[in-house]
């Protein structure tokens, strides 16, 4: 974890990504961020957030506000934007979505180029 922390510092935008399951996030994704409580000392350089979220079924309320308190806690970072695409239950499913993955394009190029 210290290695991707240091790595997170560094970075300008982080991309955040999590499935909803039983309307929250998984539970690898929450512990990722609990772990990411121990970078509070560090100072990011970038302040933008992407949150990324397939769900098959359910909604990704409970996803938002626990990604937000952790951007909150890090130095107060913001979503930049969250986007969602429902109705995917298998692996590589998304990539079928062309207005999601048209929309995820446009985020990150949005998040490096559009200034404060």
């Amino acid at each position: 974890m210290p290695a991707l922390v240091e790595k997170m510092a560094q970075s300008q935008v982080w991309i955040l990504g999590t499935s909803i399951y039983c309307n929250g996030p998984t539970g690898q994704f929450k512990t990722f961020l609990d772990r990411c409580y121990s970078a509070k000392p560090l100072t990011f350089k970038g302040n933008r957030v992407i949150l990324v979220i397939p769900l098959g079924a359910g909604d990704a309320r409970s996803a938002r506000h626990t990604v937000g308190m952790l951007t909150d806690s890090l130095g107060k970072k913001k979503i930049f934007t969250t986007l969602i695409a429902p109705g995917v239950f298998g692996l590589g499913v998304v990539r079928r979505y062309i207005d999601v993955m048209a929309a995820a394009r446009r985020a990150g190029r949005e998040a490096i180029e559009r200034p404060d």
